[in-house]
């Protein structure tokens, strides 16, 4: 081979050369190319799954510093029971108290209920007895004015609230010798019944002007929510001393372990004028009578 040819040949082995270099960078520069583009993509918002990435609040659905969050108000279950119970006060007439309690279930006159109730009493006083699932109202009414109203917890879900001349509290809750908080106030009378197949018991705070002419009644009545502490031993204490011969006063005192220790299902107003509806809500033998109308006792 000549010099010449020689010189040739190597020359195209060279550019040989520079072209499979050529091909090869090329090669692996697509490939580099390629390999960024496929790992942008899957790296790309659009193309994550949504699990993967935490959701962040837009500026718009965030709330501005120093919004307060609205906060929705629970429904209260028992607002038409309530509103019903604290409408009620003394010397409205009947068709208001129906407004507002609905129709009477029962509606008796008062002496076919109270015998005692004939002696001396004009005209004819009218008992209704008005339900809720919630409550029972027993409410006397005399020339068309109320002048007695007792409201009977029927349920420990809703427990009405009694005011007198201070807040007594949810019925259900205190004792009745926690009734008894203000200095001077005590049950002027009382009384027990234990029958065979149900018992009761009233007692009378009557303490006319300092009252507002506003008596006082807690008791216990034989239909209503009976699930309360019933002191039984004081019951019975209470029911020995009660003999013909038995004064108030020693009845009061025998009546103290009781009322310590039970609870009342039962508490009203009655209009304390001296008229005759008062008078015989001041024996709370006539009390327990009215507590017991209505039931199947």
């Amino acid at each position: 081979m000549t010099r010449e040819a020689a010189h040739q040949d190597h020359s195209g082995s060279r550019m040989r050369e520079a072209t499979r270099r050529y091909r090869t960078s090329s090669v692996a520069t697509f490939l580099g190319v390629l390999l960024m583009t496929v790992a942008g993509g899957c790296n790309s918002p659009s193309a994550s799954p949504a699990s993967t990435s935490p959701a962040v609040a837009s500026p718009a659905s965030a709330p501005a510093q120093g919004d307060t969050p609205a906060v929705q108000s629970t429904p209260d279950a028992f607002q038409a029971q309530k509103e019903a119970i604290d409408s009620l006060a003394l010397e409205q007439s009947a068709e208001f108290v129906s407004s507002k309690l609905g129709v009477p279930r029962e509606s008796h006159p008062l002496c076919s209920k109270v015998s005692t109730c004939s002696q001396g009493t004009p005209g004819e006083p009218l008992l209704n007895i008005y339900r809720d699932d919630y409550y029972t109202v027993r409410a006397i009414f005399d020339a068309n004015s109320l002048k007695f109203f007792a409201v009977t917890m029927e349920s420990d879900q809703y427990k009405p609230h009694i005011r007198w001349l201070y807040d007594l509290g949810a019925l259900g809750e205190f004792t009745y010798k926690d009734a008894s908080v203000a200095d001077g106030i005590e049950p002027t009378a009382a009384m027990i019944h234990l029958g065979p197949r149900s018992s009761s018991y009233a007692e009378i705070i009557s303490v006319g002007a300092p009252g507002h002419y506003q008596g006082l009644i807690l008791g216990w009545a034989p239909d209503g929510f009976a699930n309360l502490p019933w002191d039984i031993k004081g019951a019975e204490a209470l029911n020995a001393k009660q003999i013909p011969s038995s004064d108030r006063k020693t009845l009061l005192k025998a009546a103290d372990p009781f009322r310590a220790g039970s609870v009342p299902n039962t508490a009203g107003l009655f209009l304390d004028d001296g008229g005759p509806v008062s008078k015989l809500l001041q024996d709370p033998g006539n009390a327990i009578t009215i507590l017991y109308a209505g039931t199947n006792e």
